[in-house]
């Protein structure tokens, strides 16, 4: 092979290299925008297992689930996330019974297996409004 067409060859095996794990990169790992997506979900579901955990911990204080979100915040020690990392919309909080409660949040994406954070309690969901029945461990 001559000098000439060995300069044309080794350049183009090389972009096709690159070019390849580009592709192989995305096909695994997704776009950037399906990476992000993925990402805020992760953010939602610790925000809400962070809010099953300030309303439990209330509940066990004072014997009652709070009013609302914004009465944790006034616990002391408590940071709670209230709201949407990227909408900025408020999650939903609900009082089912004397120790029962449901959170809601929208998700961009399902859940690619089931999430425990923290606890054997699953967060696994799919893309859409999600809401999850919760329960303070004490009985009614």
């Amino acid at each position: 092979m001559n000098a000439k067409r060995r300069s044309i060859v080794l350049p183009a095996i090389a972009s096709a290299v690159v070019v390849a794990a580009v592709i192989g990169a995305l096909v695994i790992l997704g776009t950037p925008s399906a990476q992000r997506r993925h990402k805020l979900d992760a953010v939602r579901v610790q925000d809400l297992s962070g809010i099953a955990s300030y309303v439990n911990g209330y509940f066990a204080r004072h014997n009652a689930p709070p009013a609302d979100l914004g009465v944790l915040t006034k616990e002391p020690g408590y940071r709670v996330v209230q709201s949407d990392p990227e909408t900025g919309k408020l999650y939903k909080y609900e009082i089912l019974d004397s120790t029962s409660y449901r959170l809601c949040a929208e998700f961009a994406t399902d859940s690619p297996e089931p999430i425990n954070v923290y606890s054997n309690v699953t967060w696994a969901h799919a893309q859409g409004r999600q809401c999850f029945d919760r329960n303070t461990g004490k009985s009614n």
